[in-house]
């Protein structure tokens, strides 16, 4: 993404030399109220043209706990968090045309905009295991010392790691002030587009434990899927795939947007 980011500036730069009064640095102020840094770069490319680009960094952060061990496998008791860290990045080159020219006043513009958001957490539980897995306990395996057969429970450690991704692209209406040739507002007061998403997460185990996830796969499926039939933009289908200590979902959909945006800066 870095690389992408440095061809974009070097275009914008060759496609018309520096200058006074033809570049902008902008700074988005709504995306502080949901702990992000949103960075806007606008140049002069023509009289009427000016093309750009933003880019946008969660700060990270922990949210509020969640435990799909506990919602999807009736086994698990106890749970506890143990890590939780949630990050991301957005990118959003634009063009855009302004009608009286030299970046200010009304103007109609194109975008397209990258997204990707990771969670990563980790957690304790106990597992209650059934008759049939307490039974087939292998007394030779390096867990067997764990287990508390009193009970017939095992502690485990799991991570979960979900991630979002986002590809897309709209029209935005906006209007941009000039204040002393020199300091900008701009207010994208709407934008209409169109956005492609993959979801995916992965359930996976440390440690040598007794318990084969793959059985868990089509329960995990049938409850996620159960929970999307109500979801507004056609009926997007999980997909699980399970192995003896990892489980891994993916959730492709789209949907339209909404973008609006308000800014401050400066010419130079």
């Amino acid at each position: 993404m870095k690389k992408i980011i440095t061809i974009l500036a070097l275009a914008f730069a060759a496609a018309n030399p520096l200058s006074a009064q033809n570049n902008a640095i902008k700074l988005h102020l709504e995306s502080l109220f949901y702990g992000a840094g949103n960075i806007a770069y606008e140049r002069n490319i023509g009289d009427k043209i000016t093309a750009g680009i933003n880019v946008g960094v969660f700060i990270p952060r922990e949210i509020p706990f969640y435990s799909p061990a506990e919602d999807t496998a009736a086994n698990y008791v106890n749970t506890d968090e143990i890590k939780n860290n949630f990050s991301g990045l957005m990118v959003t080159p634009e063009f855009r045309f302004y009608p009286k020219g030299n970046g200010k006043g009304f103007y109609i513009g194109g975008y397209l905009k990258y997204s990707s958001y990771k969670l990563g957490t980790a957690q304790t539980s106990t597992y209650a295991l059934s008759d049939d897995e307490y039974n087939s306990l292998d007394p030779n395996a390096d867990y067997y010392a764990d287990v508390d057969h009193v009970n017939k429970e095992i502690d485990i450690t799991s991570n979960i790691d979900y991630k979002l991704k986002q590809l897309g692209g709209g029209l935005q209406l906006g209007v941009q002030w000039l204040i002393a040739d020199r300091f900008i507002i701009d207010w994208g007061f709407v934008g209409f587009g169109y956005n492609v998403f993959k979801a995916s997460g992965e359930l996976s185990i440390l440690g040598d434990v007794p318990i084969e996830y793959s059985k868990y796969a089509r329960d995990v499926q049938e409850s996620i899927n159960q929970g999307l039939t109500d979801f507004p933009f056609g009926s997007p289908k999980t997909t699980v795939v399970g192995s003896d200590k990892s489980l891994k979902a993916s959730i492709p959909f789209a949907a339209p947007g909404l973008r609006s945006f308000l800014s401050i800066g400066m010419k130079f």
